[in-house]
């Protein structure tokens, strides 16, 4: 985040055994120390300081992000004694528009005297943004009083007055300051109910910002932090319409400069956090935490403007008088990010993952690496030591089991990643490398005690006692001979210079089942979709563990596909709905599947009453169950990581309307028609095989043999 008013990060890197993060300076501490040091601040010093945060909460929420723990302790003071807001430690993601209501906020966090009064009422309707509203009157209020309005000996006796709003001023007996009918009435507009709470551009339009002198950035300097202000404006009442107009002119132009109120000549436009961060994730800057040694963390932005400066200077050379300082450019652009490789196919190699980076610091590059997607063979190099990374939001609560997956290809099911060759500088680095790599001798694969390798040793998520159907037409084989057809006749189709003539008694064939939204993270645990009708399905990564012999051992990559489930997510509030609490729909059976390399895939339906969850006697929800043997555990652990993915793609909203999108309640259930399995001979239309991304281009193979295409966020093509 950017904004004059928030703590800038600039950096971060591992030593030893923690991980630092470089921030912007605050000199002056925090408006706490100030208030106290002061025992509070004057009027005009609330306007000013108030005007700052709401402009840095406005941005915030244009970001779709809530701090959750904003108080005097969390704003510092820079060197100019300008207000920053930090320590995002319990900021969350909330998504605008149409999802709002699906993904409000149920945890209890904060500081006790600052929480808001739908944070205590944990598990019922949960909380928005207004939360930091909440919180800002509280600042406002200790700002003039030196305490929060709420403060009581314990913390039941907090959270008591706050739901009750038992709060008050202090009485001109007790206290020599003056605080204004104005001031009183402004902080009670925002202690107030969640949906009463007034926005940032409404908090700045109050009558408390022009009842008395708003300070210019130059009245407010380093001696204000211990001193009371000496400009005798500061305490002299408005009396003329001078004076009103100055103050007008004052607050209008620091509201321009944090961005916030209606007098901004330029429109706000803000990119969700969550939109930065799938665009990141297109160049695979997803980092392991924490940091391994030599990689320094940047701001992608940062980043993303060097590439574009790389990219002019890589296609427009400049003249032989500057190359000097194009080289200096250069050099400047690949610390940053290693250019890509030039490639003689088609198709050009995606970035290498910050994962990968890490793990070639201590392994050294194979040719063997290549993904088989590739068009022509591409030899790969390390990437260099200090690397820029960018963390994302992470699906929360996955499983210990998925954690430990190795970062090694994944196979037909999966889709694997083809690694990005660093450009080499110069001519001799371009022509030396492949030889050098060349004569690197071959990096020998660890083995378990019984001298099998673990990959060898592989197995099953089914019992031997479950029905195993074979999923026909999904050996690698087949696979790529289709894959064959499809090229062949794409190239014919577009050598082609006659045109298709389509009959009115030709019949409209089906639409095929769709992507409408994923979630891409094959770096650690798989990929997660939901299709047009629905469904949801996650697709997971070999992932290592024991045998019966307790030697180490690997699980195939694995699918799971749930019908109806995005229907059943949704109404997790649905006092109507019977299975609300259940991790899965209980009224159609579960599909899991398994890959077996050159056998093809196979299936096994599951009964939903296995992952049945259990009630308590007091209306709670209990625990699942461990299962009978091992395959049910390995079920358990896969449809619990199948949640998390469905739980998140589901809070940040579809990009496609599907038929489950605008239906709800009992009725629209008997309407919808479940996909069942009708012909065991057929391939399935919706269970996905492959998945490649390009760059900003994505490919999605189905097991029947459809394919999806989808550039960045448009609209696929199936």
């Amino acid at each position: 985040m950017r904004q004059q008013n928030i703590v800038q990060f600039y950096r971060a890197f591992t030593f030893e055994e923690s991980t630092y993060l470089v921030l912007e300076l605050c000199p002056n501490g925090s408006l706490m120390d100030m208030v106290k040091a002061r025992r509070g601040l004057t009027e005009p010093e609330v306007r000013f300081y108030t005007v700052q945060i709401a402009g840095a909460i406005k941005y915030m929420h244009s970001k779709g992000i809530i701090h959750r723990d904003l108080k005097m302790g969390n704003i510092f003071l820079d060197r100019h004694m300008n207000a920053k807001i930090g320590d995002f430690g319990l900021a969350a993601l909330l998504v605008t528009g149409r999802d709002w209501q699906t993904i409000r906020r149920t945890t209890l966090c904060g500081t006790p005297n600052y929480i808001a009064p739908e944070i205590l009422e944990k598990g019922k309707r949960g909380h928005d943004h207004m939360v930091d509203i909440w919180s800002l009157g509280i600042i406002v209020f200790a700002m003039l009083t030196t305490k929060p309005p709420f403060q009581s000996k314990t913390t039941d006796e907090i959270y008591r007055r706050a739901k009750e709003r038992d709060y008050e001023w202090p009485s001109p007996e007790t206290s020599k300051k003056y605080i204004s009918r104005e001031a009183k009435d402004f902080v009670a507009t925002m202690l107030t109910d969640a949906e009463l709470r007034p926005d940032p551009d409404q908090i700045v339009q109050d009558n408390f910002f022009l009842c008395g002198y708003m300070p210019v950035p130059s009245d407010i300097n380093s001696k204000l932090r211990d001193c009371a202000p000496q400009n005798p404006a500061f305490y002299d009442p408005i009396t003329t319409a001078q004076q009103e107009s100055v103050s007008r002119h004052n607050l209008r132009a620091l509201c321009r400069d944090c961005g916030v109120g209606p007098w901004n000549q330029e429109k706000l436009v803000t990119k969700q956090i969550w939109r930065e961060c799938a665009e990141e994730e297109q160049y695979n800057l997803t980092p392991a935490i924490p940091l391994s040694r030599g990689i320094v963390y940047r701001p992608f932005d940062e980043v993303k403007t060097e590439l574009k400066l790389q990219s002019r200077i890589a296609n427009y050379p400049p003249p032989s008088s500057q190359l000097d300082r194009t080289d200096e450019l250069s050099a400047l652009s690949q610390s940053a990010f290693p250019p890509k490789a030039a490639v003689s196919g088609l198709l050009r190699a995606p970035p290498q993952s910050f994962a990968a980076q890490q793990r070639a610091q201590n392994k050294p590059a194979s040719s063997s690496t290549v993904a088989r997607s590739q068009t022509a063979a591409e030899p790969t190099s390390q990437p260099a030591a200090a690397g820029t990374m960018r963390v994302r939001t992470r699906l929360g609560g996955l499983s210990s089991a998925a954690q430990k997956t190795e970062e090694t290809a994944t196979s037909t099911i999966t889709g694997s990643r083809p690694v990005r060759a660093r450009a080499a500088t110069s001519k001799a680095e371009q022509e030396s490398a492949p030889a050098a790599r060349r004569a690197q001798p071959a990096v020998p694969r660890p083995s378990a005690k019984d001298g099998r390798s673990q990959e060898d040793n592989k197995v099953s998520l089914f019992s031997p006692s479950e029905y195993q159907e074979e999923v026909p037409d999904t050996q690698p084989d087949m696979v790529l001979d289709r894959l064959r057809r499809l090229q062949a006749e794409l190239e014919r189709a577009l050598n082609s210079r006659s045109m298709a003539i389509l009959k009115s008694t030709d019949k409209t064939p089906p639409l095929p089942q769709i992507v409408v939204k994923w979630v891409d993270y094959t770096n650690k645990f798989g990929l997660g979709y939901i299709l047009n009708d629905g469904s949801v399905g996650c697709i997971l990564r070999s992932i290592p563990t024991q045998d019966a012999n307790n030697k180490p051992a690997v699980l195939p990559p694995a699918c799971m596909l749930v019908h109806g489930a995005e229907r059943h997510c949704l109404r997790r509030d649905d006092a109507n709905y019977a299975d609300r609490h259940q991790i899965v729909p209980m009224n159609e059976g579960i599909y899991f599947y398994e890959n077996n390399g050159e056998r093809g895939i196979t299936r096994v339906r599951v009964s939903p009453e296995m992952f049945r969850v259990p009630m308590n006697s007091d209306g709670t929800v209990g625990k699942l169950s461990a299962g009978r043997d091992v395959y049910d555990h390995r079920k358990r652990e896969r449809i619990v990581l199948w949640k998390k993915f469905a739980n998140y793609m589901i809070a940040y909203g579809r990009e496609i309307e599907g038929p489950s999108s605008s239906s709800s309640g009992r009725e629209d259930d008997r309407a919808l028609q479940m996909p069942t399995i009708t012909d065991p001979t057929a391939a399935p239309s919706d269970i996905v095989t492959f998945y490649q991304r390009f760059g900003d281009v994505g490919c999605w193979m189905f097991c029947d043999g459809h394919m999806q295409v989808r550039l960045d966020h448009a609209f696929p093509l199936p």
